[in-house]
């Protein structure tokens, strides 16, 4: 009889634990589905982090990084200007080309001009044509232009999941497929934290170590450049400060 009696505790057991897993479950479903909310509506709570009416003058450094390693990294210095919600001036020089003064442009996530110089020709014509892209996440203006930004990127901004990005988890705006571009987000503050893009090489932007000014308008202090892989390019903000504004014309060409 006492084996019987044990006998039976067994299919008891299974039911038991049936319910509690079942209970669980039901009780952590609401909570995963809700770190997938809509992609609108995380892309608006990133705008809400840029505040519209903001001037900014930066400088910084660029190290462009060559394939192999053991050739010269050409270290560049630059003056950034920003009027948010869509304009944005490059200022590239460099002691080893004292006559190279590079100007480069963009308004409305287009590239107006990169000025002709024997450091231009250094830098080459990837890294302007790349510019719009790498700051189309915070000039866009309004949720419809950084859909339209983002879709003329090739990111499908229908689809949105969850990745990793160094310890925190994020939120990838885009397809899921291996090699497809995406912008990831910060799941607690939204900001960008990658941007990939497919090309004839996959490129990779990394958005670290935020800054946030007076305003609270928070700015990305490094960004990291990857190419086929490989790094490509580092950029350093070392100075930002907000300005009352710029005079008429700035930011056109000359």
């Amino acid at each position: 009889m006492p084996y019987s009696r044990t006998g039976n505790r067994k299919p008891i057991c299974v039911v038991v634990l049936f319910l509690l897993v079942t209970h669980c479950s039901l009780l952590i479903a609401p909570d995963v589905f809700a770190y997938l909310p809509p992609p609108e509506r995380i892309l608006a709570k990133t705008l809400k982090t840029m505040p519209d009416g903001t001037f900014l003058r930066a400088r910084g450094t660029l190290e462009l990084l060559p394939p192999e390693t053991s050739a010269p990294t050409l270290a560049v210095s630059f003056r950034f200007y920003l009027a948010i919600p869509n304009q944005i001036k490059f200022e590239f020089f460099s002691p080893a080309y004292a006559k190279g003064l590079t100007v480069v442009v963009i308004k409305n996530n287009i590239l107006l001009s990169a000025k002709d110089s024997e450091l231009a020709r250094v830098i080459g014509p990837e890294l302007p044509n790349l510019l719009p892209a790498l700051f189309s996440p915070f000039i866009s203006e309004g949720i419809k232009a950084l859909r339209t930004s983002l879709t003329g990127l090739g990111i499908n901004v229908g689809q949105v999941s969850l990745e990793h990005f160094e310890r925190e988890i994020v939120y990838r705006i885009g397809g899921t497929e291996a090699g497809n571009p995406g912008l990831w987000l910060s799941k607690d503050n939204f900001f960008p934290r990658r941007l990939e893009l497919s090309r004839e090489k996959p490129v990779r932007i990394d958005y670290l170590k935020y800054r946030f000014l007076e305003n609270s308008t928070a700015c990305p202090a490094e960004i990291d450049l990857d190419s086929g892989g490989k790094p490509w390019v580092k950029i350093r903000f070392y100075s930002i400060q907000l300005i009352p504004a710029f005079l008429p014309g700035f930011f056109s060409l000359k």
